[in-house]
């Protein structure tokens, strides 16, 4: 702790309840989706839904606490940096991969065999690069082109291994590990710290359960 500041209790369990177990919840959450290839990539907005910056998984009101968290603990700070560092490669990486399916024959020749009409084709390629991205399993009967997907899976999946595709694959399944050992090292040093100071503090990690 810096300066060999010592908190308070108070102070301890503002940090549990705001800024380290939400934190740690939500990395854990980043592993979970890294683990099961589903990147939740969006073409749409080209980005992802779950795997942000460290700090936007926090809620705003709990940004000071996060501040002062850093500025007594600045060890933190590299992995957190080294966090948000892997995450962008990641997001390019998927970013050229939608393009590369995007252009790829494989996915509009198919289309082609189900008849889907061409003032719906782009909108169709882009839906399926996204799940070829995230490797989306069987859809419910209420997604826009679930029986083609389920029809076609293995067939749209096989795009990832075409000349054209195949390059930005490597690359991003490269970002991914990549960025998946850097979740892994912030949620090991967050939890260690977290289990320290609730021991030397007396302040249990969670408060009180619910529900």
């Amino acid at each position: 702790m810096a300066a060999n500041v010592t908190v308070s209790p108070n102070i301890v369990r503002a940090w549990f309840d705001t800024v380290l177990n939400p934190l740690i919840r939500s990395l854990a959450a980043e592993q979970n989706v890294l683990a099961h290839r589903n990147f939740t990539w969006k073409t749409e907005v080209r980005r992802f839904a779950t795997l942000v910056p460290v700090r936007e998984h926090l809620v705003d009101e709990a940004q000071p606490n996060f501040d002062q968290f850093l500025s007594l603990h600045p060890e933190y700070n590299p992995p957190i940096a080294e966090h948000d560092r892997r995450l962008a490669p990641l997001a390019e990486a998927c970013d050229r991969l939608q393009q590369a399916l995007i252009e790829a024959e494989t996915l509009r020749k198919v289309l082609d065999r189900e008849k889907v009409q061409q003032s719906d084709m782009d909108f169709c390629v882009r839906l399926i690069a996204e799940y070829v991205i995230n490797d989306a399993q069987t859809l419910p009967d209420y997604y826009t082109i679930a029986a083609i997907w389920n029809r076609h899976r293995d067939e749209f999946r096989a795009a990832l291994q075409t000349n054209g595709v195949s390059p930005a694959w490597q690359a991003t399944m490269e970002a991914a590990g990549t960025f998946e050992t850097a979740v892994r090292e912030l949620i090991d040093k967050l939890s260690a710290f977290r289990n320290e100071l609730s021991l030397s503090s007396g302040v249990p990690i969670v408060d009180r359960l619910t529900g």
